[in-house]
């Protein structure tokens, strides 16, 4: 090993990156990387192993082995950019706790007003001690200068999940509420006044939980001592202060003489937000949208969602009125109402069906178009269309609403139905699957249990009017369709007389308590995949022998593509695939390159890096999971951290699944094998 190497791995276990035991261990188990000859191999093996992160191979690369360390931290991420600092992932030394670092970016540091406002920062979230918001660790200087150590969330704020999931239940959007003003009449009650309140700022844990996010532009109020002076002028240096969308009128007049009451109309257009999928008030200028929010009429809620109640769009129209002695006076008002509304009336817990809204890219953009948008997080497959589905056998399945002025999407099925399956008993099941390649595979799983006669559907249009031909012992259905869920093709099917008695069983990867209570009162069957032969088997109402010979499946290609910006992860892969018979392998060095070969020919499937240049894994599968063609390509997704929330926008989708860079040879088989199996 050249002495660049040894020179690289010092600096790493000096700086408590990686311990001297655990790169002896990574040598010993991969003996045939003792020719690493330079700093940027070495970086791609400890990554691929897992032993640091992609960031870190950067800095190793780029000798900058020193800047992972901020006092008893390591750095593990760089989670963003703003204007005042640079937010890391870390993990600290000894308690191993994750936490995120905010660092004052240098040219900043310089200014000595900015260095008050951060150090003003630090103090105000050195006072806060609340589970609903964010906590402050620690604060310190350090070789990069000033630094904040916060509450890492694992999550996502309100904002995206919005943009990703669509608008939340309504029960969902007044939990939300409820717990935000919790927190936020914590802090009023602390004498302060955060002035930002908006979707983005409202981070949403897995658990469920709410914080209160960025505190950076909070005031001190009058009821502070009068020894604060000096911090209440501070303030008032720093007049561009909150969100336009979501900015109280008084507040947009006087930045520095606003109360609590700013925060209850904030919070108010953010309530908005999260159950209309758009802002109250749009404008195309900075002019426009001040003055729409201090003389526009408020709109009703109720005009997009009939879920919401009148009682319900009354709060919301008092927390958004336009002075504030009209207004919720405090957060425990707003809290009291809406827990009210919880006891007194039967609140949805369901994704709205009847809305279509408006996309917007970014919170100061003007409406441009009309979509559907998904329904809210672990409530529904991504892949659904919020609507009614309305199945009209031989005709255009469309997706209405009830709104008079609603726009209807409609979705042209197949102009023909799938391949059909060979025939060996004689039983007949209808399989529901958009791919192809996955139909092939269950297909042969259904031949292997001794099942005549299966015929394959690409949608819920062209499932729904095959079965009205009749015939069908049972339905074996994807949950994720392209014109509906496999759900509302099970109730859809259960309506009509020669329904009422098939055995449905709805293939899906995620189970909730409210499938499970649907399959009851629908009366369907649940098979969670991955499943076996046996696992299919015992869901079919037909006596199938026992399996006793092997799926053998035949697709019509076995060329695989492999992206990957590493020459080393991709060696490693390639000894894989062959030694799993995938002799024919196609490389590309990043997402983009990738993206462009998997246009030009047919895939059995695709194994991708994560952390790639151009365009990275999410991306790559992003892109794919968009083009028709693409969006069923199977994709195994390789990255040293699987569990990273960076991870989330493509966590649910279909076609990919997420496997660890550190796994044995044998392992990522045993998942390859799985995978392509399903």
């Amino acid at each position: 090993m050249k002495p660049e190497v040894d020179l690289a791995i010092g600096e790493l276990v000096k700086h408590g990156v990686i311990h001297k035991d655990e790169i002896d261990s990574a040598f010993e188990k991969y003996p045939e990387v003792a020719s690493i000859d330079d700093r940027d191999a070495l970086g791609d093996f400890l990554e691929q192993i897992g032993l640091i992160t992609a960031f870190q191979a950067g800095e190793l690369r780029n000798q900058r082995v020193a800047d992972l360390v901020m006092d008893n931290y390591l750095i593990l991420d760089r989670l963003g950019e703003g204007g005042m600092g640079t937010v890391f992932r870390a993990r600290h030394k000894r308690m191993r706790r994750i936490v995120a670092i905010k660092v004052l970016n240098p040219e900043i540091q310089e200014n000595p007003d900015h260095l008050q406002r951060f150090q003003r920062e630090i103090e105000t979230l050195a006072r806060l001690n609340h589970p609903g918001v964010i906590q402050a660790y620690d604060a310190d200087f350090g070789p990069s200068g000033f630094f904040l150590v916060l509450e890492f969330v694992e999550g996502s704020d309100l904002d995206g999940i919005v943009r990703k999931h669509g608008p939340l239940p309504v029960s969902e959007a007044i939990d939300a509420m409820i717990q935000s003003a919790k927190a936020l009449q914590y802090v009023h009650d602390q004498g302060m006044v955060h002035r930002d309140i908006k979707p983005q700022n409202l981070m949403r844990n897995r658990q469920g939980d709410i914080k209160v996010a960025d505190l950076g532009l909070v005031r001190l109020t009058e009821a502070e001592s009068a020894d604060d002076h000096n911090k209440q002028g501070l303030t008032q240096q720093f007049t561009i202060a909150g969100t336009l969308e979501f900015m109280a009128p008084e507040q947009a007049e006087n930045t520095s003489g606003v109360d609590n009451r700013a925060d209850i109309y904030s919070l108010g257009c953010s309530f908005y937000y999260i159950l209309a999928g758009k802002n109250v008030y749009t404008g195309k200028s900075v002019m426009d949208k001040l003055m729409a929010h201090m003389t526009h009429p408020i709109p009703s809620i109720r005009e997009l969602r009939t879920d919401v109640s009148e009682k319900l769009d009354n709060i919301f129209r008092k927390m958004v009125a336009k002075t504030v002695d009209q207004r919720y006076q405090t957060m425990n008002e707003v809290i009291a109402d809406l827990e009210n509304i919880k006891m007194i009336e039967k609140v949805s817990n369901v994704a709205p069906t009847n809305i279509v809204i408006t996309p917007q890219t970014s919170q100061t953009e003007t409406d441009t178009g009309t979509a559907f948008f998904e329904t809210p997080l672990a409530k529904r497959a991504p892949s659904e269309l919020e609507g009614t589905l309305i199945f009209n056998p031989g005709q255009k399945t469309s997706v209405q609403n009830d709104s008079d002025n609603a726009a209807t999407a409609f979705i042209e099925r197949p102009s023909q139905s799938g391949p059909e399956l060979s025939q060996t008993h004689s039983a007949k099941v209808l399989l529901v699957e958009p791919s192809k390649l996955q139909g092939m595979m269950i297909g042969n799983q259904l031949k292997s249990l001794g099942i005549a006669d299966v015929k394959l559907a690409l949608s819920g249009t062209d499932a729904f009017e095959q079965f009205s031909k009749g015939g069908f012992k049972a339905i074996v259905c994807s949950q994720n369709l392209p014109d509906c869920s496999g759900i509302e093709l099970a109730q859809k099917i259960k309506e009509i007389p020669s329904g009422k008695g098939i055995s449905f069983i709805l293939i899906t990867s995620n189970i909730d308590k409210e499938m499970e209570s649907l399959a009851a009162k629908v009366d369907f069957k649940i098979l969670r995949k991955p499943f076996t032969p046996e696992q299919l088997q015992s869901t079919l109402p037909v006596n199938a022998p026992n399996v006793s010979q092997p799926i053998v499946f035949q697709p019509t290609t076995k060329t695989v593509l492999l992206v990957d910006d590493s020459s080393f992860a991709r060696r490693r892969m390639l000894g894989i695939l062959k030694t799993m018979g995938f002799d024919d392998v196609v490389e590309a060095v990043d997402g983009a390159k990738g993206l462009a070969l998997a246009q030009t020919r047919p895939f059995l499937f695709v194994v991708s890096d994560f952390h790639m240049p151009i365009l990275d894994g999410k991306g790559f599968v992003e892109s794919l999971s968009q083009d028709p063609k693409l969006k069923n390509l199977p994709v195994l997704l390789i990255t040293s951290e699987p569990d990273s929330f960076l991870l989330d926008p493509i966590r649910n989708l279909k076609s990919c699944r997420i496997l660890s860079k550190s796994a044995e040879a044998s392992a990522l088989k045993m998942e390859i094998s799985k995978f392509i199996a399903l």
